[in-house]
């Protein structure tokens, strides 16, 4: 689901790292939603859903960024979150009709309590970004950007924000409103962005973090290589409405 390229990296960089067969993996991410089965904007609690795709290749030969520490963490427990009441549907099968994930959620919340839910959220993320972190010793005020799933502003601030005790200054939290949560594209769209906007210089390092329903999470570091001015696209410095002032980088 929304963890299925971030989720991708880690495995690939497991699949490279151990086989002298492969040299490179070629991982790719596309959502298309609409009415009537699934519109954009009111099928889920606070999350605006947009249409797009992307692509990343990963391998053994230096490029745009190199992966320094992968981490995934599961919690099944949480299956039901996006399942509600519903049963099971034979392998093979698909459901039809409208998706409404929005009541899927409040039977489950209904059952369990938001605070469970919070609290076992909350566990995933600081698991796989505190793995990745004493795998690269690196500090969470050493990345230069944080790129999360657009998932809106109140669980951007709820799942991922407040548990990790972050700033949003470092994350592409207003950025993400033009496109909506794309699925797994999320991140991948994010990353280009920073990098087309001039926002990401060599040896800087950004952690990519997805989340997928299930519930998975996963965590990776990258330090970011030379950037080849044909990637830059001639776009203009990233500016947000909303610094006051450049962000300094951590040294």
């Amino acid at each position: 689901m929304s963890n299925s390229l971030v989720g991708g990296i880690d495995l690939t960089a497991r699949m490279i790292s151990g086989s002298d067969d492969i040299s490179h993996i070629l991982l790719t991410g596309g959502e298309t939603f609409g009415a009537p089965a699934f519109d954009h904007f009111t099928t889920d609690h606070g999350i605006a859903y947009g249409d797009g795709g992307s692509a990343i290749i990963l391998g053994r030969a230096p490029g745009l960024a190199r992966v320094l520490a992968t981490a995934s963490y599961t919690d099944p427990t949480l299956e039901q979150l996006h399942r509600g009441h519903s049963r099971f549907l034979p392998a093979g099968t698909t459901e039809v009709g409208v998706e409404h994930v929005r009541e899927r959620k409040t039977q489950y919340l209904r059952t369990v309590g938001a605070r469970s839910v919070r609290t076992r959220t909350a566990r995933g993320i600081r698991e796989v970004v505190s793995r990745v972190l004493d795998d690269t010793g690196l500090a969470l005020a050493d990345l230069s950007w944080v790129v999360l799933p657009h998932y809106g502003h109140h669980h951007l601030e709820t799942q991922c924000l407040q548990p990790l005790g972050l700033a949003d200054v470092v994350t592409l939290k207003h950025a993400g409103d033009q496109w909506g949560h794309i699925g797994p594209n999320d991140q991948i769209i994010g990353l280009t962005h920073l990098l087309a906007r001039r926002a990401v210089d060599a040896g800087d390092h950004v952690a990519l973090i997805g989340i997928g329903i299930g519930m998975t999470w996963t965590a990776v570091i990258l330090r970011i290589g030379e950037i080849p001015d044909s990637l830059r696209h001639n776009a203009p410095p990233l500016r947000w409405p909303w610094r006051s002032a450049p962000r300094k980088r951590a040294s």
